[in-house]
């Protein structure tokens, strides 16, 4: 039997989709939808389909549909007000749309984006993803600012990131997405800043491998923090550094990687 997939073989299933398979899926479940118009499920992921189209595109062209999917979450609302999965959905649309943005257009979506997310962690207060994606919105929202303004949302996308870990302890996504902001802030950074920022994100990516053990991503990461970090150097911290990320952080990510390569060409078809 084969084994089901996880909502993050979903999304990524999606974010590999080009253009022609996502009109393709748009058209499948808006035909769906004529026979069964009132389907949580098939409003949603219509209007996922509608929001990745969005994120391929630009200016007017992606307002239409990022407004489109808007319409197609709020409908399946209206039908399962309680589906904390169409909340994250929508939350993750308005913060793509906001990034195609800048200034009061940007930070009001931002803020949209968060609202949705709040009503995922009002209806399911024991699911981490949605406090991850908030925390993540919040960094995004940081990348767009600068001095004092920029320190406070990295803080807050921290707290939401704390909230989802304390929610699920065990899980690998709020580990590696508190040491993806860590890192990302620790690059605005200098000096002893960035060297704080440095060593936490390093503890939040040691609890990632931790979880899961044979998550490449996390020991990819982990390197390339390394390596950033290695830019700041120089001398022999330089060279250990540069030692770090590629013997303890991408030769083992390498090995994960061909190791489950080599395990899929053995499965049988």
């Amino acid at each position: 039997m084969a084994k089901a997939a996880t909502r993050q073989d979903l999304v990524e299933r999606h974010g590999r989709m080009g253009s022609k398979k996502l009109r393709r899926g748009e058209r499948w479940w808006r035909e769906f939808l004529q026979a069964v118009p009132d389907n949580a499920n098939a409003l949603k992921n219509c209007g996922w389909s509608l929001a990745r189209q969005a994120e391929k595109k630009s200016g007017e062209e992606a307002d239409r549909l990022f407004a489109e999917a808007y319409a197609k979450y709020a409908e399946a609302i209206k039908v399962r007000p309680d589906k904390f999965e169409t909340w994250i959905c929508w939350g993750m649309g308005l913060k793509e749309q906001a990034r195609q943005k800048t200034g009061e257009k940007a930070d009001g979506l931002f803020g949209q984006a968060c609202a949705k997310y709040a009503e995922a962690v009002r209806c399911n207060p024991d699911d981490c993803m949605a406090r991850t994606l908030w925390g993540m919105t919040l960094w995004h929202q940081a990348e767009q600012k600068f001095g004092a303004e920029m320190d406070r949302y990295f803080a807050e996308a921290y707290a939401k990131l704390a909230e989802a870990v304390q929610v699920t302890h065990n899980k690998l996504e709020p580990w590696l997405s508190w040491g993806t902001v860590l890192s990302a802030q620790a690059r605005r950074k200098s000096g002893e800043a960035a060297d704080r920022l440095v060593a936490e994100a390093q503890t939040k990516y040691a609890e990632a491998v931790k979880v899961k053990p044979e998550a490449y991503e996390a020991w990819n990461d982990w390197g390339w923090l390394f390596m950033s970090q290695a830019e700041r150097k120089s001398g022999e911290e330089q060279r250990r550094l540069r030692q770090e990320a590629r013997q303890s952080c991408w030769k083992r990510s390498a090995t994960i990687r061909e190791a489950g390569l080599t395990i899929w060409l053995a499965s049988p078809p």
